[in-house]
């Protein structure tokens, strides 16, 4: 490994980790990672964009943690199954795979919860569900944006929870896509001072990320709309991020959806009805809805929908466990870790895997064939062949 990192640069080196649902090396991880870290590369190929990769990122993404239904460990947020009204099981089984969970549904479903099953199969508990969905395989992502879109028409969603607790008030420009900053509106504005349109005082206000406050009232934000703006380079034409996700949704009307999933329009709207009116919602998916190419956009969608909901992090919907106080163990601040070149695949998709050191087998395999971006000389691989 040393002679590799004389000649080449630590970066060379590349490790490779098996997934920790199959494996022993759950409890190994967080060592393997202070190895990595210590050694000074940013490579680590963990074998998940073949397993659990896209949703896990997908839902980090949208809600800043990982592991919302996914089936995470402490600090990710899980089904509050004991005190949900409505639990939706997505791709997953846990007669199969997780027995503490289907006896807990079972339990939960005496006391009166209503369940909600999403699978091609009758199988697990679709005997046992108050409405099963025999998605078309592959069509998830629009049953997701379908199912949304339903519940923004009925307007079965909770706007203050969006308004408070999500960016959907944030404007976005017309003309780069990109959030309006007070800095497009004032050379000498903040960049990561973010603006939302105050709909009682007419006009914008500022959300500020270091605090994580808008300067105003969360009650009165525009979630709809289109707005003009002066900025530094003209007029701009903004709307509300949730209004470009509403007219995203409305792309995928009942049949549209019916067409494409094979599930029928009753179903959609029965659906979308039960999922706001039994609230406290919680759901959970799992590996049946991400063996495609698009599972990170699909699993985004889920995601999105199930924030209409405004369960996050309240009883009995997906809360956020507390994590045991403990000390670092992957050492991200160790000496080497900050001199490292970009992770592979960085470059092409900076929000992706690459972003938390992790590698694709296609950006591995490029690396040691291509020597592209830089060249891969070693594999230290654990737990796996």
């Amino acid at each position: 490994m040393r002679r590799i990192a004389e000649q080449h640069g630590p970066a060379a080196v590349a490790f490779s980790l098996a997934s920790g649902s199959t494996t022993a090396t759950l409890d190994a991880t967080g060592f393997i990672q202070r190895l990595l870290h210590a050694f000074g590369t940013p490579n680590l190929f963990n074998n998940m964009d073949m397993c659990g990769g896209g949703r896990a990122g997908a839902t980090r993404y949208v809600y800043g943690v990982g592991s919302v239904g996914t089936g995470g460990r402490g600090g990710g947020a899980m089904p509050d199954i004991a005190q949900s009204g409505c639990l939706l099981l997505w791709g997953y089984n846990p007669r199969s795979s997780r027995l503490t969970h289907a006896t807990a549904i079972v339990a939960v479903q005496k006391r009166g919860m209503r369940l909600i099953v999403i699978d091609p199969r009758r199988a697990g508990f679709v005997s046992k569900a108050d409405i099963w969905l025999r998605v078309r395989p592959g069509t998830d992502g629009t049953l997701a944006l379908g199912l949304a879109n339903l519940m923004m028409q009925h307007g079965w969603y909770d706007a203050d929870f969006r308004r408070t607790w999500s960016n959907g008030p944030l404007l976005v420009r017309a003309d780069t896509r990109r959030l309006l900053t007070a800095h497009d509106l004032e050379s000498d504005g903040e960049a990561r001072q973010y603006l939302a349109w105050d709909t009682a005082a007419a006009r914008p206000v500022v959300y500020d990320v270091a605090t994580g406050r808008d300067d105003g009232a969360t009650t009165t934000l525009a979630l709809d709309g289109a707005y003009r703006m002066a900025t530094a380079q003209g007029e701009v034409v903004c709307q509300p991020a949730f209004a470009l996700y509403a007219a995203l949704c409305r792309r995928y009307p009942p049949e549209v959806v019916e067409a494409t999933c094979w599930i029928p329009r009753a179903q959609l709207e029965e659906t979308a009805r039960l999922l706001w009116q039994a609230r406290p919602v919680s759901y959970y998916a799992w590996s049946g809805h991400e063996h495609q190419a698009n599972v990170t956009q699909t699993a985004r969608a889920m995601a999105l929908l199930y924030a209409l909901t405004g369960c996050f992090d309240a009883p009995g919907g997906n809360v956020l466990l507390p994590g045991v106080p403990a000390a670092s163990i992957p050492g991200a601040d160790l000496p080497a870790a900050p001199q490292r070149p970009p992770a592979l695949g960085a470059a092409e998709r900076p929000l992706g895997p690459s972003r938390s050191n992790v590698i694709t087998a296609r950006e591995l395999y490029r690396a040691i064939l291509q020597g592209t971006p830089y060249p891969v000389r070693g594999l230290l691989g654990f737990g796996g062949q």
